[in-house]
């Protein structure tokens, strides 16, 4: 089957899966009622019908809605009107350029003196905007001119461009001026962080020049002051700038005289007049603006196209450049045509999915690779890219070490993860050049008390490296030489440092420093993945159960790798270590009906039916089953408990939340009940949830699970939502007035794994290393799916029907018209298309 065929067929966004036509609800063909969801509109937005673009039609939602615009290095946060939340250079704080008043454009009537703002409309005006892919499109009608505004970040340059069109719909000629405004932050870190809101700027950064020149505003910072280094001890190494297309008529930097002084963002008092101050900025101020005022005619139903551009360089000589690369609509509408086909190819070459629940198969084929791709940046030492957005702040930016088990979820550029892995081992930099970030870097050391422990997931990278072999077949990867900047705990100083010998190194050290028990201890002052569970371990005698499973789920994957490579003996040897500690975990941890969190200092459970309040945790009941700790008994028990102790409409909660603070477990007990660790609902541990339950053959009861807390559904009553439906948060509210509130937009790893467990478990379709397993995990009234997926080499068209409305279990797999045993397809790496069919069946 072509991909055209299979695209057709599975009517992706109309809400058929193969078999239906297009429209046709699943219900009507199944005889049974489907509970998967239907499209359905909002009045707050809607989709576009190729699901590409999100429509919203109100200005006025509960937040402003974000879209991350980038190109791995230079990051826009943009929200549904325009606003630029802040753009900076890899995502880091100390390279902000632009704070939150950016992104507006006023239009005038300079005959008149009328002027809307483009951002927000007026009373009684059409006004939408589109978050797409790369891009925020904004539309009003006001004063009879149509004026859209078109943000994005072009693929090859570090700068954010506004595409605005202007269309005269008045039957006279107009005259028109236009006001593009940015207000600069400059790496200002100390000023937009530590005074936010403050009209005293403090002793810091205030050697901030704005000036103009060849048609263009530069912005610099002389004395650059931040956490890391006070009172500037050097300038800041870079230089903004904002340009147009338009001759300049006149500009502002200093807000006071912009906006005048009883004026504002949404009146400002240049705006009024018609003309700016022409005036720079230099020294002791707030934060500065750059404003640009130009002036065009349009005639009768006539209309035009200016480019605002706005981006950071290091040579005054680059603007000029890049300014006049897109200093022509024609190059920048190119250059958003090129962008639009980047994410067209991304998300449309692989893993493309068709079933009768349309809602997930959006986010599924388009808007979580986008969120997971859009979070990826580059190292700028090693041009290697990886999860950077949503790292740490303050520093460095882009931490690796807990964000290499989450590239590898959503395994659409299998390069990217590959790089990803290679700079976590080789490269513990910062992602910016080292000679420009604000302190002198010096390489992270093996860590010492208070962490003595590796028990905090830097010791787990090995089971994603076990995905990516999983995936591409390629062992050869195993052999690659590693030259590390540093020398890792886990790095051998005899063996050759290959990926492999670090691997055997990693798993090692992970288990180092595990109690008398056999289960790994908590570091003093510290959680684990929950790093809300900080005061378990005062004294560093704590245990932590879900890191001794996700031990024991690293090793049970090493295990399979070795097996499959050929090293037999570290095979047994990882056997016997997993088999220790999921002894110890089964005798000390089962309560019972559940698996308990963790021990404190004392011995005390964390997370047991007998604790006063916090009784149940739903971390261990999931990675007891993905680990293989528990067995089929334990493992049906503590997922009942979930579904009758945690689970809500939106599904369910990390914890039985503390209705007090609970000093004796942690930060945890400091947030109101649903709130963050404190019984929010986390969409990352669903998604193992929902693994488990397809491990358990709980199938009917992972996609309730999955449907209940997917974004598609949470976004559905967006005034108790208040978050875009297109991306996922990093949790929803568990409880309380608050319940269903989501928390942090575009958090990374939420959607990655929400990818992962509905694909490769509950559709079941997963690499394996001796080929392409398909193991559905549907629920029953579904007659089926499509699936189509690159595999080493080959493309693979799946189609699973399921005459019999069962939830599990293969019958028969036919591929290219052939029978084939069991349910793993081969990896034919013969560059074709091969068809493969499925029959569910007892």
């Amino acid at each position: 089957m072509r991909r055209r065929d299979f695209l057709t067929t599975a009517a992706l966004t109309g809400g058929a899966w193969a078999g239906l036509e297009v429209g046709e609800p699943a219900a009507e063909r199944s005889g049974t009622e489907t509970r998967s969801p239907r499209l359905e509109k909002s009045p707050y937005y809607e989709f576009s019908s190729d699901s590409k673009e999100c429509l919203i039609h109100r200005h006025d939602t509960p937040v402003p809605w974000m879209n991350l615009l980038g190109n791995d290095r230079f990051v826009a946060w943009v929200c549904h009107n325009g606003n630029i939340v802040e753009s900076c250079l890899i995502n880091n704080e100390s390279n902000r350029l632009t704070n939150h008043q950016s992104g507006y454009l006023y239009v005038r009537d300079a005959d008149k003196g009328d002027y809307f703002l483009l951002n927000w409309p007026s009373k009684g005006s059409f006004w939408q905007s589109v978050q797409g892919l790369g891009y925020t499109r904004i539309t009003t009608a006001d004063l009879e001119l149509t004026v859209t505004g078109t943000y994005f970040v072009p693929r090859d340059e570090d700068v954010l461009l506004w595409l605005v069109s202007i269309k005269n719909n008045a039957s006279r000629t107009r005259n028109l001026d236009t006001f593009g405004l940015v207000e600069w932050c400059l790496g200002d870190l100390y000023r937009s962080t530590i005074l936010p809101g403050g009209d005293f700027p403090g002793l810091m950064n205030n050697f901030k020049r704005v000036q103009y020149s060849d048609r263009i505003l530069y912005a610099n910072n002389y004395a650059w002051g931040t956490l890391g280094q006070f009172m500037g001890q050097k300038a800041w190494p870079y230089t903004g700038f904002f340009a147009s297309s338009l001759p300049i008529k006149s500009f502002d930097c200093d807000r006071f005289l912009f906006l005048g002084p009883t004026g504002s963002f949404r009146n400002p008092r240049a705006v009024q007049k018609g003309v700016c101050v022409s005036k720079p900025a230099f020294g002791f101020s707030d934060f500065p603006l750059g404003v640009l005022h130009s002036a065009l005619k349009l005639g009768a139903g006539e209309s035009q196209t200016l480019v605002l551009i706005l981006g950071i360089v290091r040579e005054n000589s680059d603007a000029l450049r890049i300014r006049d690369k897109y200093g022509n609509a024609a190059a920048a509408e190119k250059a958003f045509r090129e962008l639009k086909d980047f994410w067209g190819n991304y998300v449309g070459q692989s893993f493309v999915v068709a079933t009768p629940d349309p809602d997930t198969d959006r986010l599924i084929n388009i808007w979580i690779k986008y969120q997971h791709r859009a979070s990826m940046l580059k190292n700028l030492n090693t041009g290697r890219r990886g999860f950077g957005v949503w790292a740490p702040a303050y520093g460095y930016g882009g931490g690796r070490a807990s964000d290499i088990r989450e590239v590898g979820n959503v395994p659409c550029d299998l390069e990217l993860i590959k790089e990803n892995i290679l700079d976590y081992l080789e490269s513990p930099s910062p992602l910016l050049l080292e000679s420009d970030v604000d302190l002198k870097w010096k390489p992270p050391a093996r860590p010492e008390p208070p962490m003595p422990y590796p028990h905090d997931g830097r010791g787990l990278w090995p089971y994603p490296v076990c995905w990516y072999v999983e995936e591409t077949g390629a062992f050869s990867f195993l052999e690659t030489e590693l030259h590390p900047k540093t020398t890792h705990p886990w790095m051998s100083k005899t063996e050759p440092r290959s990926v492999y010998t670090a691997m055997k190194g990693a798993i090692e050290w992970a288990q180092s420093g595990l109690s008398e028990r056999g289960l790994p201890r908590l570091n003093p002052g510290f959680g684990d993945w929950n790093d809300g569970l900080s005061l378990i371990s005062r004294e560093g005698k704590g245990e932590t159960i879900m890191t001794a499973m996700e031990i024991c789920y690293m090793l049970k994957h090493c295990v399979e790798l070795a097996k499959a490579w050929g090293k037999s003996q570290d095979a047994e040897e990882w056997t016997q270590q997993y088999e220790h500690i999921k002894t110890a975990v089964n005798k000390y941890a089962w309560d019972g009906e559940w698996y308990v969190r963790a021990f404190t200092d004392e011995g005390n459970p964390v997370g047991g039916s007998h604790c006063e309040e916090g009784k149940i945790y739903l971390e261990p009941q999931a990675w007891a089953v993905l680990s293989g700790i528990a067995d089929e008994e334990r493992s049906a028990k503590c997922l009942k408990s979930v579904d009758d102790l945690l689970l809500t409409e939106l599904g369910p909660r990390l914890c039985a939340p503390y209705n007090k603070p609970a000093f004796d477990v942690g930060i945890v007990g400091d947030f109101g009940p649903g709130w963050r660790e404190n019984g929010g609902i986390w969409n990352r541990t669903t998604a193992w949830t929902v693994m488990a339950n397809c491990l358990a053959n709980r199938a009917n009861q992972a996609y309730e699970m999955y449907r209940r807390a997917a974004v598609s559904n949470a976004s559905k009553n967006t005034d108790r939502f208040w978050l875009p439906p297109y991306v996922y948060p990093e949790f929803y509210v568990g409880t309380g007035a608050d319940f269903g509130r989501g928390q942090f937009q575009w958090c990374m790893g939420k959607a990655g794994t929400m990818w992962r467990a509905y694909v490769y478990y509950i559709l079941g379709v997963r690499p394996v290393f001796a080929g392409l397993l398909v193991d559905p995990k549907i629920p029953n009234e579904w007659p089926g799916f499509q699936l189509m997926r690159p595999f080493r080499g080959a493309t693979y068209a799946i189609e699973v029907t399921n005459p019999k409305g069962l939830n599990f279990g293969v019958k028969s797999m036919v591929v290219d018209g052939k029978s084939i045993q069991g349910n793993v397809v081969p990896a034919y790496a013969d560059g074709k298309t091969h068809e493969v069919k499925v029959v569910l069946g007892a």
